[in-house]
């Protein structure tokens, strides 16, 4: 991501860490880099926080065995707080250790820290759409843009795990013979918040998918059966988002299934 000044700045996790063993640590990292002659060397890396690792906790509709949880960047170049450097990231709510063949429910959250001093040091990660309950509500892959007129946007996912309506089981191959089963579902929507001061508080949510997708009941031959992102362009005052979901039913053998797509709103 560019500055205001010709600056790149990069972002990325570190973590979990893996035991002789190869069981993952809860534990995980945001860090940046700063470069001032456009990519060809950086400075030291920054740490912008610590964070409770997504990899053990994925919704219980994702059909593998790890989750992502990358941090995105953007840089404000207008406004009250031109050169600010924005990052988002999730976080599990507790640290999580669970299988991942088992349904885990721990809540996860979106949370944004910023810098006005080109990455040096950081604010507080705050969440940007309220806080979420010990479980229940997993809030991931967020992505983060910015207006010419100096707004913020974050665009995520928000699913609900909770029992489905007609009591059925979620019953996800995740890869390698393996299975996650239980009666929770993930019920997901896209959503978008906004903020007119740099970041430092955003409105209400807004859903932007038009239709709750039951990630349990998606068919698709692909595996992640979501994808690990989604992606969030501001043009003027208007935010394009791309995400997937399953809302549509197509007859595969006579029988109806909602199959993945990739789906498109703009907001502004």
């Amino acid at each position: 991501m560019f500055g205001p000044n010709g600056e790149v700045f990069v972002t990325w996790s570190v973590g979990p860490t893996f035991s002789a063993s190869g069981v993952p640590s809860t534990n995980a990292a945001v860090f940046v880099a700063r470069s001032l002659d456009g990519g060809a060397t950086f400075g030291a890396p920054v740490k912008v926080a610590d964070t409770n690792s997504l990899r053990q906790d994925p919704p219980v509709g994702y059909n593998r065995a790890r989750f992502n949880d990358h941090p995105r960047i953007a840089v404000l170049n207008n406004g009250d707080h031109d050169g600010r450097v924005l990052v988002v990231f999730p976080s599990a709510k507790v640290p999580t250790a669970a299988p991942n063949t088992a349904q885990n429910l721990n809540s996860t959250n979106v949370l944004l820290s910023y810098s006005d001093d080109g990455g040096a040091t950081w604010s507080t990660p705050r969440p940007v759409a309220g806080s979420v309950p010990s479980t229940g509500v997993k809030r991931f892959w967020p992505v983060v843009t910015v207006s010419s007129e100096g707004s913020v946007n974050v665009v995520y996912y928000e699913s609900r795990e909770k029992s489905a309506p007609d009591g059925s089981n979620c019953n996800i191959a995740i890869g390698g013979g393996l299975r996650r089963i239980g009666p929770a579902h993930s019920f997901v929507d896209s959503k978008i918040v906004r903020s007119d001061d740099g970041g430092q508080s955003f409105g209400q949510p807004v859903k932007i998918s038009s239709a709750t997708s039951d990630w349990c009941a998606g068919t698709v031959n692909i595996r992640p059966n979501f994808g690990d992102y989604i992606g969030a362009v501001t043009v003027g005052e208007t935010t394009f988002a791309v995400w997937a979901d399953s809302r549509l039913t197509i007859l595969i053998n006579g029988v109806p299934r909602n199959v993945v797509d990739v789906f498109y709103a703009s907001v502004g």
